[in-house]
């Protein structure tokens, strides 16, 4: 009886393992071993979103450090912090970002706008909301100082953990995609519970310096998320792989934004 359990033990051990280096894979260009892409492997693959958060968000912060010792150059500074999270994700956020844009601005049914989501070709809205997104990003980024670098790091984390509670919680807009394959192997309790526990202790953390401030870090969480729910419903009858990544970047761009502004 007891190796059954030791082994069943080994076994769940091994899945969570296997989640971990898949979303890394997924989600992350940190070099990771090669994971076999087949259910099991994903069952908690949406509980270490936010850790690929965590992470590239310490990167963001080391980096801060690093280009003051290698120059003065605010100018470089920003830029160079704007860019990074793109390099560290590959863009694949950004990606859906530009794909939902097209969508929208097509002002067809749901189910036109989800035909032009999987579109391969950049349409002209994509081009011009990219723009106007990379702009606004970077002078976000233009506010980041010393006193508020550390805290604005941890919103790499807090985004991705609304992002991830959202990606299960909410009706998939089709039947097939990285939301629908993502989502249906997920183990949605430990999701829910995992990203929620990152996000509390996040705001709380922000709460610990700056009371006021995490209050409304967690007001703007919680009204995201409905807002979320409410345009993707409208416009798309559900949830994508791609607007999730929309939602994750509108997200980071906002919480990185109060934190350096309040």
């Amino acid at each position: 009886m007891n190796e059954i359990e030791d082994n069943n033990k080994n076994a769940n051990i091994k899945d969570v393992l296997r989640s971990m280096i898949m979303t890394f894979s997924i989600y992350s260009k940190i070099p990771m071993p090669n994971i076999e892409w087949k259910e099991e492997n994903m069952k908690y693959t949406m509980c270490f979103f936010p850790l690929v958060g965590l992470v590239h968000g310490l990167i963001w912060i080391l980096w801060f450090f690093v280009s003051l010792k290698i120059t003065d150059s605010s100018i470089f500074r920003t830029l160079t912090l704007a860019a990074l999270p793109f390099i560290l994700d590959g863009g694949i956020h950004l990606d859906g970002f530009l794909d939902v844009n097209d969508a929208i601005h097509s002002y067809g049914e749901p189910q036109r706008k989800l035909e032009i989501m999987k579109d391969s070709h950049i349409g002209a809205f994509a081009v011009i909301y990219g723009i106007i997104y990379i702009m606004l990003w970077t002078a976000v980024d233009s506010l980041v100082n010393r006193e508020n670098v550390f805290l604005s790091g941890a919103m790499f984390c807090l985004a991705r953990a609304m992002s991830g509670v959202t990606f299960v919680m909410l009706k998939g807009a089709k039947n097939d995609g990285m939301q629908h394959t993502v989502s249906g192997a997920a183990d949605n309790g430990a999701v829910i519970l995992s990203s929620l526990a990152y996000a509390v202790l996040i705001i709380a953390y922000v709460m610990d310096h700056a009371f006021i401030k995490g209050i409304i870090l967690g007001a703007v969480c919680v009204g995201s998320a409905f807002m979320y729910k409410s345009y993707t419903y409208k416009n798309f009858g559900g949830i994508t792989g791609d607007t999730a990544g929309w939602y994750m970047q509108l997200l980071i761009a906002v919480l990185v934004a109060v934190v350096c502004i309040f």
